[in-house]
This record gives structure tokens, sequence and C-alpha cells, in this order.
């Protein structure tokens, strides 16, 4: 990972790829705690000093492709072989936060679910959660319908426009942080230069640097969510692709050879994040997709029933177990099913438990032999 973060890996010799806050300090150590600076605002980059093993244009790429595969709740992670289509863009509709992927069951094969328990990792309860296969369904439907070749066009064309329009923020941003700075140090130098004996004079000063400080620190941190935010933008090799793929994307997608980190790749050259909301509407699953041009489009799925993909027990075992309640206790009914070969709903032989389970489940009572009747 060093050899791939370094630059001379691309023949170029760089400093202050890491950037540290003498204020931020720990205290435990009482170090400078230290953040790292994209490639583009490193302030001394020279290329081609070393022999390169790669272009620099590649590494660049590199860089930014180890970011958005970097395992934290603000990126998206690598699309992975797990059957979640979502997985790493599903945002949570109420807090915003990036949702987990979990299953029902590890004993049986049933659909993965979505769920936000970033609140409950803090000690506070679970945001939601709701079962990936109607939300899936739904994304790939609206993926589809997208990627046709006309649309893909005014698509690309909308989201140069939109890029321009983020490059420009950035900017603008990255200016008014540089002003921060000029400022915190013209404050600095300020009141390094006051007399002592000054009092007054050098408590104002020193109230002027620290509102500079907290300026400087605000604009910094916007600065940061707004890269968040901003979606990655597409190579001409990804262009080429989405161009290429808008034919005959339908037969790729259900293609038996297609594999589910082929189908999240994919989904991932148009979406940048799916956000999903199964609280505000009772029964509901509100869904919307924020694709890579800035633009949304939201559609609403029924939730699926609790117990929707469980397996049932069959009706025969149903219709056996009532035969038998009136003469039979639970041990004896599961000796008799086991016999005439019937299994429970997991394939599972019968036992006192599961027995009783659907007995009790379908309010047919406690089993137990008819009381005798009485002379009196």
């Amino acid at each position: 990972m060093r050899l791939l973060h370094n630059p001379a890996y691309a023949g170029a010799y760089a400093y202050g790829q890491k950037e540290y806050d003498p204020y931020d300090r720990s205290p435990v150590t009482g170090k400078a705690k230290t953040t790292s600076r994209s490639v583009a605002d490193w302030p001394v980059c020279v290329p081609d000093v070393y022999p390169a093993y790669i272009p620099w244009e590649q590494f660049v790429a590199n860089q930014q492709t180890l970011r958005d595969n970097w395992f934290r709740s603000t990126s998206r992670g690598a699309a992975r072989r797990g059957p979640a289509l979502l997985q790493g863009i599903a945002r949570c509709g109420r807090c915003g936060a990036r949702m987990s992927m979990f299953h029902y069951s590890t004993k049986e094969k049933r659909a993965p679910g979505y769920g936000c328990v970033a609140a409950y990792a803090n000690g506070g309860k679970t945001c939601q959660m709701m079962s990936s296969a109607p939300v899936d369904a739904a994304v790939a439907e609206l993926f589809l319908a997208a990627v046709t070749p006309a649309q893909v066009e005014v698509a690309l064309r909308a989201m140069d426009a939109w890029e321009a329009e983020q490059a420009e923020a950035r900017r603008h941003r990255r200016m008014q942080v540089e002003q921060a700075e000029y400022e915190v140090d013209l404050a600095r130098r300020r009141y390094e230069a006051t007399d002592p004996a000054n009092r007054l004079v050098a408590a104002e000063l020193e109230a002027r640097w620290e509102q500079a400080l907290r300026e400087r620190d605000r604009l910094r941190r916007e600065a940061e969510e707004l890269d968040r935010r901003s979606a990655t933008p597409l190579g001409a090799a990804e262009r080429r692709k989405v161009r290429e793929m808008a034919s005959d994307l339908a037969k790729v997608w259900h293609a038996a050879t297609t594999g589910a980190a082929d189908r999240k790749e994919l989904l991932r050259f148009l979406i940048h994040r799916v956000y999903l909301d199964g609280v505000r509407q009772p029964g509901q699953i509100g869904i919307e997709v924020e694709w890579h041009t800035g633009a949304r489009t939201a559609v609403t799925v029924p939730r699926l029933a609790v117990g929707a993909w469980a397996p049932k027990t069959s009706a025969e075992v149903l219709q056996r177990i009532r035969e038998l309640l009136p003469d039979h206790d639970y041990p004896a009914i599961a000796a008799k099913l086991n016999a005439e070969g019937l299994r429970t709903a997991k394939g599972l032989q019968f036992d006192f438990y599961s027995v009783g389970y659907i007995a009790r489940s379908r309010g047919w009572g406690r089993a137990g032999k008819k009381p005798a009747e009485s002379n009196v």
C-alpha cells in the first residue's frame, strides 16, 4: 500500500502529502494530528524526476480508486461478490449514514437486507432495516431503463456541465481556505509583534487570532464536506464503456455469466448513491436514486411482509398434526410425523418444540389425551 501511494512509483517527487495541525494534538501523546491531502493540494509535486513504472495519470486514477475502495462511512468501498446490489452506495434516507448489509438467517438462503446501524454503534437505536429484494429490483429496473443510447448521450453531456460546476465550486472553496490561512498567519504575526506590556492590545489581537482560526477550521470542514458529496468524475475509458454497454446492457445484465460484482460495477457507472426510507410511509420503502449527473429519481415500492421470505409448513403436515392432537401429546405426534416421512418447513425432523410451536401459534391449544368420560 505504501508503494501504491508513493508518487515515486509514477516517477514524481512530492512533498507535503500530509498536513499537520499544531492546534489539534492527541491528548495522550501530545503529537499534532495529521490529515492526508488530495493529490491536487500537494504543495510540491515535480513529475518525471525518476524512472516511472506507470504514467502519472494512471497514478492519480489509482489514488482515487484506492480512496473510493477504502471502507469508511464516507466512501463507497469496493464492489464485492455479495448478493446485495447496492452494497456501498445505499444511504439511509433518514440520517444520511451509509447502510450496512445483513442477512436474515445464516442457515437458510434468504435475501440480504439493508440496515442503518450508525446510531446503534454509538449506543443509540437502530434507525431502520429492510429487505434488499424489492429495493434491488426497483433500482435495477430504473438503471436498465436509463441506459439507452440516446439517454446515455444526454446524461453524459449533463454530467460534463455538472462536473464543471462542481470543479468551480471546489476551486472557489479552496480560494476561501487559502484566504483564511493568510488571515490566520497575519493575525499570528501581529500578535507576536505586539509589546507584551500592552495587555489590552495583546488580548484584542489574540481574540482576532482565535477568530481567524475558527473561521479557517469552518471553511476546511465545509470544503471536506463538499468533496465528500461530490461524485467521482468518470474518465474517458469509463465513458466509452458506458456508451458500449448501452446497446445490449439488458442482455449482459441478465446473463448467467454476469456475477454480482459485475452488476455492481455496471451500476456504479451511472449511480452515485441510493437513499432508502422505510419508515416515513408504513408498509412502503421510499427510494431516491442520485445519478452521477446530479439528477435524482424517486420511486416507492411495497415493503415485504414479516416472514415473507420464511419457508412455510406444508398443508399436509398441518392437517396431520390437527388430526393427532386430540389423542396424542407433542412427543408422540413428532414420532408419528417422522415415521411417516414428514419434515418441518426447514427440512428437519419434528420434535417436541417444533410440534408445540405449530400447535400454539395456530391456537389449537395444548396437546393431551381426551379426558375419560365420567360415570357421575
